[in-house]
């Protein structure tokens, strides 16, 4: 989850909101596109010089998207520190409408950052993710006074809910990627997303920056688990697998389960070495949390990026081979 602080300036408080949260899938080009139309034709309608989308941030509220209108100040990308009182911060802050027909005759607002740029009029509206974080606020600003009938606030309402409706479509289809990349039984990636971080370590490598190890890994014995205890037995060694591993590699490497009791290790930026080490650590660490099952081990195939390697196969290919030595060497 996410934080900010925003000022309440007719309250004089400092109200705490939940906005944004680092999970939250980035908005798409095609989907930014639409709302800048959206936001070019609220300027026209309106005949006002400002439409803006905002967007906030722990420490900021950011100009996410600017109309493209005569004598607009804003600018995609500005920002101002939270906290000063903007029009914006008391939209999100209060979760609703906020009207200021003229800041100029109002004493809580005729000091705001916005009048310093001519903008004495604002109506605004808080724009929501689906699970009732904030996104930030679409409003519009005038440089004279207006009062804004309600057939003009009525229209932005429809324009709010228009992109609120992009943000649960946003989420919806996020969540179904997210789906389709992690395997359903460890909580990993799988198959699919290997096969696709591994292309991109692959292009990555190939552009001349550093290399990436991989590791194919597959468990001692596991049908004999399966036999002995059950398939429950194995799906929680499985499990039991899949979390030493994740609690055991960097933020950067990925662990993904290949199929059946066999697992990948991609590691960006590390040679042979240091893969090695970082497997037989966690082949020890494994080995001694064996408990009713016997001496949990497992088998591994390492292989680097060549210079001359012009496919992920290629890695698969060596790892697997190394991997059958390594159980044939026991």
């Amino acid at each position: 989850m996410a934080y900010a602080e925003v000022y309440l300036r007719e309250k004089f408080i400092v109200q705490r909101v939940k906005i944004t949260s680092i999970n939250k899938p980035e908005i798409p080009g095609d989907i930014k596109n639409h709302w800048q139309k959206i936001l070019n034709s609220i300027a026209e309608i309106f005949d006002v010089p400002s439409s803006l989308i905002m967007k906030i941030t722990p420490k900021n509220i950011v100009v996410f998207l600017s109309s493209k209108s005569l004598n607009n100040p804003y600018e995609k990308g500005d920002q101002e520190k939270l906290t000063k009182g903007l029009y914006c911060e008391t939209v999100i802050g209060e979760k609703q409408e906020l009207l200021v027909v003229d800041a100029l005759s109002n004493s809580y607002w005729k000091d705001n950052p916005d009048v310093e740029l001519g903008m004495i009029s604002y109506y605004g509206l808080p724009i929501f993710w689906p699970d009732e974080e904030i996104f930030g606020t679409i409003c519009v600003l005038d440089h004279k006074k207006n009062k804004y009938s309600e057939k003009y606030k009525n229209l932005l309402i429809k324009f709010k809910e228009a992109i609120e409706k992009d943000l649960k479509y946003i989420m919806t289809i996020s969540s179904l990627e997210k789906n389709a990349n992690i395997d359903v039984l460890t909580g990993i990636y799988n198959r699919r997303k290997a096969i696709e971080i591994l292309k991109n370590e692959m292009n990555r490598s190939m552009r001349g920056e550093p290399i990436f190890s991989i590791a194919l890994i597959d468990l001692d014995k596991f049908k004999a688990v399966n036999d002995t205890y059950g398939h429950e037995a194995g799906d929680q060694l499985l499990k039991r697998v899949a979390k030493l591993f994740k609690q055991n590699i960097r933020i950067i490497d990925r662990f993904c389960r290949w199929g059946g009791d066999e697992f990948v290790l991609i590691c960006p930026d590390t040679d042979s070495y240091g893969i090695t080490k970082l497997l037989d650590k966690i082949r020890k660490e494994l080995m001694d949390q064996s408990d009713y099952f016997y001496n949990i081990k497992f088998s591994y195939g390492i292989a680097f990026y060549k210079l001359n390697d012009q496919s992920y196969e290629e890695l698969l290919l060596r790892a697997d081979q190394r991997m059958y030595r390594f159980k044939e060497s026991k």
